[in-house]
């Protein structure tokens, strides 16, 4: 049986991304400025895009959600594998040498 999300719940979950599975794999890369976990249960998106996500290189944000992913998944799945692929890409981008231009 799934674990209600609650506030308390929430918290502990964002302060374990410190400790957690991740860390190791996060242990080089720079730290976010901010970061928020938040459980929307009536989301319900009007629409759906293809992509994966959506990532502004030059400014380093990105968005992921439920409303991405429509060939491959939906709900909760679509969000996951939206976030994973966002992850994925800014670790890249922030792990990646930097471009004598942007000095």
């Amino acid at each position: 049986m799934l674990e209600e999300l609650t506030a308390a719940s929430l918290r502990a979950l964002a302060a374990d991304s410190d400790q957690g599975a991740f860390a190791g794999a996060l242990a080089d890369a720079p730290q976010p400025a901010f970061r928020s976990v938040f459980a929307w249960d009536h989301a319900q998106p009007a629409g759906r895009l293809d992509a994966r996500f959506q990532l502004d290189t030059e400014r380093r944000a990105g968005l992921c959600g439920d409303f991405f992913c429509a060939a491959e998944a939906g709900g909760v799945e679509a969000a996951a594998l939206s976030g994973q692929g966002l992850a994925d890409a800014l670790l890249a981008l922030l792990r990646a040498p930097a471009d004598a231009s942007d000095l």
